[in-house]
């Protein structure tokens, strides 16, 4: 004769405990955190080392490299080596910056070297020492200081990244 599971059979079977499949580590050792991949926020490729400076942030007195993209929206007192830098309206940034392009809405002051393209969007607001490839200016931007094109030379230079540029932007801070 063939048993029938009877309800409490079913029962039992819904509150035992179900361990997830078996994995390389040790019993009792908890693995390790995975966090979630940072979502992309614009119609670039997804840049892996993105740092956003949210609005109501201060970041001060910060050396920031191997950054692919750096978006400010608050205020930011740093020395950047990074590949781009978007200053969003209401954000603003004082030091230097070494960039292959910047995209700027909001205010920059200190020395910006951009090997390619540097846009400046009305109401941008840049005081200081600026090199760029080159240059695009909505009306309504505002760009005072020492401007001028970026030289091969100047390029060629910010490529190598000498250990005397980084203590001069370091310096800068201090």
């Amino acid at each position: 004769m063939i048993a029938k599971p009877s309800i409490l059979d079913q029962h039992r079977e819904s509150r035992s405990i179900r361990r997830p499949p078996a994995s390389d580590s040790q019993p009792g050792v908890p693995e390790p955190f995975k966090p979630a991949p940072f979502p992309a926020t614009s119609s670039s490729p997804v840049a892996d080392n993105r740092l956003v400076v949210g609005p109501r942030v201060k970041l001060s007195g910060a050396q920031i490299l191997d950054c692919d993209t750096l978006r400010v929206e608050g205020h930011v007192d740093a020395a950047l080596e990074s590949r781009v830098i978007e200053i969003a309206a209401g954000g603003s940034f004082n030091g230097a910056a070494r960039v292959e392009a910047a995209d700027i809405s909001g205010r920059f002051e200190g020395e910006l070297h951009v090997t390619g393209r540097l846009k400046l969007r009305a109401g941008a607001q840049i005081r200081g020492k600026v090199r760029y490839g080159s240059l695009v200016v909505e009306a309504d931007a505002t760009l005072f200081g020492d401007v001028a094109p970026a030289s091969q030379a100047d390029n060629a230079a910010m490529a190598e990244r000498p250990s005397a540029q980084i203590a001069s932007i370091t310096a800068l801070l201090a």
